[in-house]
């Protein structure tokens, strides 16, 4: 092939065709040569190609799934985590108060407040 290829180019210049392009001129024979090749082959790969399609679109389906759930797992710990902090900040309001009542408590008053 390589032969015929540096022939080609050869008999373009022999020819007076200076402008010959190389690269043009391999890629034809480039692309020439991977039909000839692969000609009985279109069908098979058609079907690989489909069978892969689907695999890939079954594969997105379920991951589009698990993002939805977990999207929803996310949401509902976002609220729980909400609840959570209201409820340890009245807890920590009501232990506070409680902690001054009992300090109040233990503190007796001077005898000129009385």
């Amino acid at each position: 092939m390589a032969a015929d290829f540096g022939a080609g180019i050869w008999r373009d210049i022999w020819r007076g065709n200076c402008f010959a392009n190389p690269v043009a001129t391999q890629r034809q024979v480039i692309h020439r040569l991977d039909f000839r090749r692969r000609r009985g082959q279109n069908h098979c790969m058609a079907d690989e190609n489909s069978r892969r399609t689907e695999k890939l679109e079954s594969n997105l389906a379920h991951l589009e799934h698990q993002v939805e759930q977990l999207n929803g797992v996310v949401i509902e710990q976002g609220k729980l985590l909400e609840r959570l902090k209201k409820e340890v900040l009245r807890q920590s309001r009501a232990m506070e108060t409680l902690e001054l009542e009992r300090i109040k408590s233990n503190n007796a008053k001077p005898p000129h407040y009385q």
